[in-house]
């Protein structure tokens, strides 16, 4: 059975550089050795300073900082 790697994926739109103020963030699940791969939308949106891949990811500079990475990890 092959393994599955999961990781954060923030503005994969780049929708910031397209002058919007937040993009969202979401889960991308690969099994390894494939190139497939499934995006999972969190309902989370972001600004650029809000976002740090630490650890996963870690939610930053927000008033709800640690509800919003607990949500992301759930």
């Amino acid at each position: 059975m092959d393994n599955l790697s999961i990781r954060f994926v923030f503005d994969r739109r780049n929708e910031i550089a397209k002058g919007k103020t937040v993009a969202p963030l979401h889960i991308e699940v690969r099994q390894d050795k494939s190139t497939k791969r499934i995006l999972i939308p969190t309902g989370i949106k972001l600004k650029s300073t809000e976002f740090t891949p630490k650890n996963g990811f870690t939610c930053k500079n927000h008033p709800n900082a640690s509800a919003i990475t607990a949500k992301a990890h759930r």
